[in-house]
């Protein structure tokens, strides 16, 4: 999910815009429905890539502080 954010989100980007483009071109408001929730669907599962990439980074961060502390520079 880290890695594949973008990939594993696009389908609901899509049912986004398909849902906005029929809601508004016919009228339906189950168009608009499937476009709200594709967008929060889409959102959100980006939200937690983002959220999983930024921890990763961190620890990785705080393991190189931790590796070059134990090692004194000469």
């Amino acid at each position: 999910m880290e890695e594949q954010r973008q990939t594993v989100a696009l389908p609901f980007w899509g049912i986004a815009g398909l849902g906005l483009l029929l809601g508004i071109s016919l009228n339906q408001p189950i168009g608009l429905l499937a476009a709200i929730g594709g967008t929060v669907a889409a959102f959100r599962i980006q939200k937690l890539g983002w959220q999983l990439q930024a921890n990763r980074l961190l620890l990785r961060t705080l393991e190189d502080i931790e590796i070059r502390i134990s090692q004194p520079t000469k």
